[in-house]
């Protein structure tokens, strides 16, 4: 449906399968929005653990536990964090799709990393990207608007948007790095009357 801000005028160019939405995204999202090292990481995680396991599956039809197996097969392998990392990548290309009108819900949306083992807590060594990767995720979970959490990044927003509106969001930045920083605090300083929840 979009390319670019414009509908798509052939409805046969729409993607059809996971591996189609994929490209889509990666051209128009990740290649436009992050650095060079960004698209680089996010194209290897692409060819190597989403398009292999559900590229070939109907997008239209395509279930939460069928986008689960990218994930499971992950920390089978023993990579929970990185397990982690593709899951969120997985929910930014179902609410891409989403946004798109390809689909009418993110078969990714109700995935919970702890529901399959994926974390950065594993012992297995978390990298810069996974931190960020951590925190922009967590905000969505801490009720922060998705282009706060990308601009608390220093992501750039997509090109129309940065296009007409050069706020730059700093009071809603600094609400949500208070709350991102409240969290924090929240993990390693103990309490005696606070009982953390598992998400």
């Amino acid at each position: 449906r979009h390319k670019e801000g414009a509908l798509f005028s052939d409805e046969a160019k729409a993607p059809k399968t996971v591996n189609q939405l994929a490209e889509l995204f990666y051209k128009e999202d990740i290649q436009v929005n992050r650095n060079a090292a960004g698209a680089k990481q996010a194209r290897m995680a692409l060819d190597k653990y989403v398009i292999p396991v559900i590229g070939k599956k109907k997008l239209a039809i395509i279930t939460p536990p069928q986008v689960g197996t990218v994930v499971q097969h992950m920390v089978k392998k023993g990579y929970p964090s990185r397990a982690e990392t593709v899951l969120c990548l997985l929910k930014q290309i179902f609410i891409f799709a989403f946004g798109g009108g390809f689909i009418t819900q993110s078969p990714a949306y109700a995935l919970k990393k702890k529901s399959y083992g994926a974390n950065t807590e594993a012992g297995e060594r978390a990298s810069p990207h996974d931190l960020r990767l951590t925190m922009r995720s967590k905000l969505d979970d801490l009720d922060i608007e998705p282009h706060n959490g990308d601009k608390c990044l220093n992501h750039s927003l997509v090109k129309r948007e940065n296009t007409y509106n050069k706020n730059q969001l700093m009071k809603q930045r600094r609400i949500a790095l208070e709350k991102w920083g409240d969290y924090i605090d929240l993990l390693v300083t103990p309490r005696k009357n606070v009982t953390v929840l598992s998400a």
